[in-house]
């Protein structure tokens, strides 16, 4: 630097430096008003509309999936999708996870034997159940692989004639069908022997042996963790705003904005919205509003018909304990109503099925108590 250059600079920090000899009690008002405005200034020109402010927030990566919804389902989308190699986040409305169905999980892992041959839904829950017990092992879960009875009783009789084929030989068929082909049929003598604590009344069961008793809480959280432990985010606290939903046909990139109330306090290191290039539905009963209210994807060609299930708990003891879950014949309509015993000595009878208006309403029905 030139000697002419450092003296300009030095003038420019000694300056205030000679102004500020003074005595304070000399300094008149309209001295020490510039001062303040140097400082107020800034604070009084910070009206930053919202828009504004979701530019400054925006997160600047674009990730490859965006889950919508902290569910079970939800949270195993995720660990999936960042196993894979997939940059991934998760949004979740409420400041938990599994607070909504997946907080009354039952714990009972199905091998899919009610589902329709050949459906997706069957062939899901059968590549799931292939899986599911190296990852109790791994990652050390609490669980019973005990498999299950579905059971016939006096009931399932009731208006039938003489030709009528027993509902578990059905039952039986349908199992091996599903893939369990290790299922098989007690009779009233082998049921009892096997849960000597089940009814007298009981005509026969079989014995679906892929079904697994676990500890529902446990096995969610070792998802979360184990997708966070691999480069997964998660964020709650974050409400999607479906209607400003954005996609960029040009990048191929969505915009997902959060929800901001009047009231908020908006946390500046909170993003107010997230770039992907696909994004997962999984809010549950909430499904089809989120996608009838995004723009840019069709309108769902379904409803969800909110159905409350409800369970009573009882202490277990040695006479009331049985080691499977004991399930009726299911229907079209239902699964029907289960006992069995959690992994921490507790009677499980449940759940209902009630139909209901409200999607958000999880109040205990008092005429099941």
């Amino acid at each position: 630097l030139a000697s002419s250059q450092t003296q300009l600079v030095r003038r420019k920090i000694t300056t205030p430096v000679q102004l500020s000899k003074q005595p304070i009690e000399n300094l008149k008002e309209s001295q020490t008003q510039p001062v303040r405005k140097k400082i107020t200034s800034p604070m009084q020109s910070t009206k930053i509309s919202v828009d504004q402010l979701e530019n400054m927030n925006s997160m600047d990566d674009v990730y490859d999936v965006l889950v919508i919804g902290g569910g079970v389902v939800g949270v195993a989308v995720l660990r999936a999708a960042t196993l894979s190699g997939y940059k991934t986040i998760l949004v979740e409305s409420e400041s938990d996870l599994l607070t909504g169905a997946s907080s009354g999980n039952s714990g009972i892992v199905c091998t899919g034997v009610d589902t329709a041959p050949g459906s997706l839904e069957r062939a899901l829950i059968r590549d799931s159940i292939s899986q599911i017990r190296h990852f109790l092992k791994r990652h050390r879960i609490p669980h019973r692989a005990c498999g299950s009875l579905v059971c016939q009783w006096d009931w399932d009789q009731v208006g039938r004639d003489k030709s009528y084929t027993s509902p578990l030989s059905r039952v039986l068929a349908q199992s091996v069908d599903a893939g369990d082909t290790h299922a098989s049929r007690l009779n009233p003598g082998e049921l009892r022997e096997a849960e000597p604590n089940v009814s007298p009344f009981c005509k026969g069961a079989v014995h679906i042996p892929g079904e697994i008793v676990l500890d529902p809480w446990l096995y969610s959280i070792a998802l979360v963790t184990h997708a966070r432990e691999n480069g997964a985010k998660i964020i709650t606290n974050f409400e999607v705003e479906t209607e400003k939903a954005h996609f960029d046909t040009r990048q191929r990139v969505w915009t997902i904005r959060r929800k901001v109330n009047a009231n908020e306090s908006i946390k500046l290191n909170a993003p107010l919205s997230i770039r992907s290039k696909a994004v997962v539905n999984a809010t549950g009963i909430m499904a089809d509003l989120v996608q009838s209210g995004t723009p840019c994807v069709y309108p769902p060609h379904w409803k969800s018909m909110p159905r409350r299930g409800q369970y009573k708990i009882f202490q277990a003891d040695q006479s009331t304990f049985v080691t499977h879950p004991i399930q009726p014949v299911p229907t079209q309509r239902t699964k029907g109503v289960f006992v069995y015993s959690t992994l921490y000595d507790q009677i499980v009878v449940g759940p209902t099925a009630e139909e209901q208006k409200s999607r958000i309403d999880r109040t205990p029905n008092p005429e099941c108590s």
